[in-house]
Parts: structure tokens; sequence; C-alpha cells
């Protein structure tokens, strides 16, 4: 990827990251049943929330015009016409309800059980708007928002599975050296346009107590993070700190305890520290049944 002048640059990203998104978003859910759907339907809500946030559809656009709007984003990417919108409620909130099955399937089906089933063969390099990948991020994250604590163990699997998404499909290389495993994560997102190839991960403290994560143009701290936290979500759904906790409790045991302290800096510069506990905790069949009784 050449060198960036500036986040307003970074514009479209690798489908491929949206694939394991969506990837990650199924096997993750998968544990829950009936509920899966619950969850699912709750973020597809949350996802045209924030195309409001954002200003891609009006406040008081007719139904109509959120129905073109939308489209419109989505042939950017090259997906059909047919937009999986529906408006729920008296107060008729527009969500999109079918989005795992829509954009997993709108340029060929990687995102569920295809690809990885299939010979985990990647797709052809293409590219899909940067604020349709926002989209997603914002939705699910805000979308298991009421689940308090067991929701960040639901991201956090979400997180391993994009790693094995990823994995297999042949975008990042797998290593037993976990700075390897690490790197090469952080040189794929660079190439996806995630982030500038000047991003990386460092370890501080003494014994190592904290992972930092320095990530310059980076659209998901600068924008869909800022919009969480003005939602009061405190869940955290960075993709590559997600993957880089997956590899490094793999490989060494600890778990991460996500975003204790976080600056942003002039150049679209973001400073973020993790702090490193020695955890076993996992999302097992038991937090299921724990996420299921809070759903009701």
């Amino acid at each position: 990827m050449s060198k960036r002048s500036g986040i307003e640059n970074y514009k479209t990203i690798d489908r491929s990251a949206m694939d394991a998104l969506l990837y990650g978003i199924t096997k993750g859910l998968e544990y829950l049943g009936v509920q899966r759907q619950v969850l699912l339907d709750r973020m597809g809500g949350y996802m045209v929330e924030y195309l409001a946030k954002c200003g891609a559809i009006g406040p008081n656009d007719t139904p109509d015009a959120i129905r073109k709007s939308i489209g419109n984003l989505l042939a950017r990417s090259g997906f059909g016409p047919a937009v999986p919108l529906r408006f729920e409620g008296p107060t008729q909130r527009p969500s999109l309800p079918g989005f795992i099955n829509y954009l997993s399937e709108g340029q060929g089906g990687v995102g569920g059980k295809k690809g990885r089933a299939n010979g985990k063969q990647a797709r052809p390099r293409k590219r899909v708007d940067w604020l349709l990948y926002e989209m997603l991020l914002y939705g699910m994250t805000k979308g298991l928002d009421e689940l308090g604590q067991q929701a960040q163990l639901l991201i956090d699997k979400m997180g391993t599975e994009m790693l094995n998404y990823l994995v297999e499909t042949g975008e990042i290389e797998h290593s037993d050296d976990p700075d390897v495993f690490v790197k090469n994560e952080m040189e794929y997102f660079a190439k996806a346009g995630y982030l500038d190839r000047s991003s990386g991960f460092k370890m501080e403290g003494s014994p190592p107590n904290t992972l930092v994560g320095t990530y310059v143009y980076s659209r998901y701290h600068i924008n869909v993070l800022r919009h969480l936290k003005e939602a009061n979500c405190a869940l955290y759904s960075c993709p590559p700190c997600l993957i880089g906790a997956s590899i490094l409790k793999e490989s060494t045991g600890l778990g991460v305890q996500f975003g204790v302290e976080l600056e942003l800096l002039p150049g679209s510069r973001v400073v973020i520290r993790h702090k490193l506990i020695r955890s076993t905790e996992t999302f097992t069949e038991e937090e299921a049944r724990k996420v299921s009784a809070l759903m009701g």
C-alpha cells in the first residue's frame, strides 16, 4: 500500500477484512441458538443508527430516501439492489436484519460457512467502502452492549474466529513465534487499508504488563470508537487488537483488558494501552447459557 497523506484517503478496505468480520459474527454467535437471531436483528438496527450518526442518512429522511441512501452505499461496494432494509415498530425504526446473508452472498459468498469449508480459498481482491465496514463494527458492538461483561467475551471470541478465517484463507501467515505472527497480522491490515504501516504493537512494563497499540489513520479509533463512547458503550472491538489478543493468549496464556488508556494525538495518531492479565477465561457453552438468560 502506498504512503497515505491522511485518514481522508482511507476510503476503501479490502473485502477480506469484511468477510472475516462477517465470519467472526456468525461463528461467535452460533452457540446461542434461537437467541442468535435476536442479537442479529438488534445489530441491524444499530447499523442504520450509525449511518445516521455519520450523516449518510438524514434525521428526517423518508423510508424511500433511507433505502436509496443505503442502496447507494452498498452499490459502491458492488452489491445488488435488493437491500435487506426493514422498518420496525410504531416508530418505523429502520434496520438491516438480514445483513449477514446479504453481505456474505453479495459478491460470491464467503462470510458464512463458505470459503473455509470449501477449500479455504480467499476471495479475489476487491475493495468495499470503509463506511460499510464501520457500520458493521458499530452495529455488532452496540448490539451486544446490553449483555455487559458477557458481551466482551463474545467479541473476543469473534476476534479468534476472524483470525481463524484470515489464516485459513491465506490472508495472514501463521507462525509459532507470536512476534512474527503479530507482525504478519499488522502487515495484512496495512495492506488491506485498515491502518498505516507505521502502526504497531509493543510491550511495556517489567515484567511486561501492558500491550501498547499505536495506530495511524485508524478509522475505527477515530470514528467508530468515538461514537461508541458517546453512546456509553464500554465494549472494544478493534479487529487488529482482538486478533493480536487472540495470538497472545494462545502463545502465552495472557489475557487482555482492553482500552485502559487512550490518547488521540495530532496527525490521526492513536495510542491505546491494554492491560495484560493472567486469565483462562473463555467463551464456553456455560457462558452462552448466561447470555441466553440475560436475553430472557
